[in-house]
């Protein structure tokens, strides 16, 4: 575990650095903005492996609590973002909380239903999309090009739900690069 905390850790630093060395415009106000962007990237790498995912999952088998401690975490690094910009109280700081709330919601009281024609993941999926489709979570970022964290938010929301919550198995990264990743990966880096 102590290793994928490292390599997560070393991604998002390098992430970093390309973004501080490309010579973009920063401004000076962005820090809880690069925050927040930096502990959700985080998140969606940590809830990629097989670990992770096993020990939230076992937190997530206790029930209601176990969840709403989930759901808390996911929405915490907005909560963050959203209490040092003074815009904790408002009402996208709820919109956003009920997005990442409902999802796992309907994961945990429909896990135990059976399942033949996966409708839950539908719900789970629309509950993630429709919001987004239809600019219900407008005005959660102060800025338009800073909407793509919410679907960022929604992907993490989305892991949560039907991986831990709901408890589908075999999903996530493959963390041992081989030979042909490397291939794959130059080759596209170059087109």
């Amino acid at each position: 575990m102590q290793r994928v905390v490292l390599t997560v850790a070393l991604v998002l630093a390098a992430a970093n650095l390309l973004v501080l060395g490309s010579g973009a415009p920063i401004a000076i106000g962005s820090g809880p903005v690069m925050l927040c962007a930096n502990i959700y990237l985080c998140l969606l790498l940590l809830l990629g492996h097989t670990e992770v995912q096993h020990a939230v999952r076992t937190w997530c088998a206790r029930g209601v609590a176990g969840v709403l401690v989930g759901v808390l975490a996911l929405w915490s690094p907005y909560g963050l973002y959203a209490g040092a910009t003074g815009s904790l109280a408002g009402l996208p700081s709820r919109t956003l909380f009920l997005y990442v709330l409902l999802p796992p919601l309907v994961c945990l009281v429909t896990r135990r239903l059976p399942n033949p024609r996966y409708w839950q993941e539908l719900v789970v999926a629309l509950l993630l999309w429709l919001p987004l489709e239809f600019g219900w979570l407008t005005g959660v970022w102060p800025e338009p090009p800073l909407s793509a964290l919410t679907v960022l938010v929604g992907i993490c929301v989305g892991v949560f739900s039907v991986v831990c919550v709901r408890g589908l198995d075999q999903v996530g990264y493959k963390w041992r690069l081989q030979a042909m990743d490397w291939r794959v990966g130059g080759r596209l880096f170059l087109i």
